[in-house]
């Protein structure tokens, strides 16, 4: 199976981008009903005119570009969320193929099984991002089933013949989970939710424990400090930049060159940031990239 995939990896890495891009407008959907009471499924329909989507307008990417950005019947305007979300699972598809591919045993039952669980997380992280960014709050179902299926996946061991059983994992690996959760619980604990919230203290359970197991060649204490890290310096970096766009924006409206609805707000000390995507990216680094900074000074002293 492994030679197979390397054989005909520019092939199934069309394949399984198109998957992804399918995959990401069914999140879509759940992005959308999340929360509002509305299940899954069921078939697609314009939410401003009612009508069931045609296959065609269901093609992920190609439909809302033929379709000029809007509904074929009553022409209202699309969200370039739909596209966005398709394209950015295509690639985090793709990329965690690639990861797995790379990283882990290569029996055939190994290989397709940490494939599918890599696909399943990219996924849960794809809707807990945007939902993030749009709402600002991280919704529980989806920190808990990520930290759920993370956790499952620290006790199963895939041997080099093939087999599959249950393992008591090492105690770094076990808590790694609780570890990178515990400064963000202390943060939401000390600011009583004014710093930061408690869904980030959930979600970086999964992060601790998908990190510990898919990220084997740095210690789980090195790989919680780089994604806490990584997290926090992407997280400054947009925020200064935002501030400093927003101040830019500001000047070009006092100086009449810009109207004044094109304006950002200027964010300040008190301004409310998603951090979830930070702590994924975080999390990306790691993991897609092999880029551990904590690993260079750490991983010494901590194994």
């Amino acid at each position: 199976m492994y030679e197979f995939f390397l054989l005909n990896k520019p092939f199934l890495l069309v394949v399984i981008f198109i998957l992804g891009t399918i995959i990401g407008s069914f999140l879509n959907v759940v992005i959308y009903r999340i929360n509002t009471g509305r299940g899954f499924g069921g078939r697609s329909m314009c939410f401003s005119c009612n009508r069931t989507l045609t296959p065609v307008e269901l093609v992920p990417i190609f439909s809302f570009l033929f379709q000029k950005a809007r509904c074929a019947k009553c022409k209202t305007k699309l969200s370039w969320q739909y596209p966005t979300i398709e394209l950015l699972t295509g690639v985090l598809f793709v990329l965690s193929f690639l990861g797995v591919l790379d990283l882990l045993p290569s029996t055939d039952i190994s290989l397709i099984f940490n494939i599918l669980f890599g696909w399943l997380v990219m996924s849960i992280l794809v809707v807990i991002t945007v939902y993030d960014v749009k709402h600002k709050i991280i919704p529980d179902q989806c920190s808990y089933l990520f930290a759920f299926v993370t956790f499952l996946r620290v006790f199963i061991l895939f041997g080099q013949n093939g087999g599959v059983g249950l393992i008591l994992p090492k105690m770094g690996v076990l808590f790694a989970g609780p570890i990178l959760a515990l400064p963000f619980y202390l943060i939401w604990l000390v600011s009583s939710g004014r710093w930061m919230g408690l869904g980030d203290a959930k979600l970086a359970l999964g992060l601790g424990w998908f990190a510990a197991v898919y990220a084997p060649t740095f210690s789980p204490l090195t790989s919680n400090i780089a994604i806490f890290l990584y997290a926090f310096w992407t997280g400054t970096i947009f925020f200064m930049l935002i501030s400093l766009l927003g101040w830019l924006l500001r000047g070009l409206v006092y100086i009449k060159l810009l109207k004044k609805s094109h304006a950002l707000p200027i964010m300040g000390i008190k301004s409310e940031i998603p951090f979830a995507p930070f702590l994924i990216l975080g999390l990306l680094i790691v993991f897609l990239f092999r880029y551990n900074i904590a690993s260079l000074i750490f991983d010494n002293y901590f194994i």
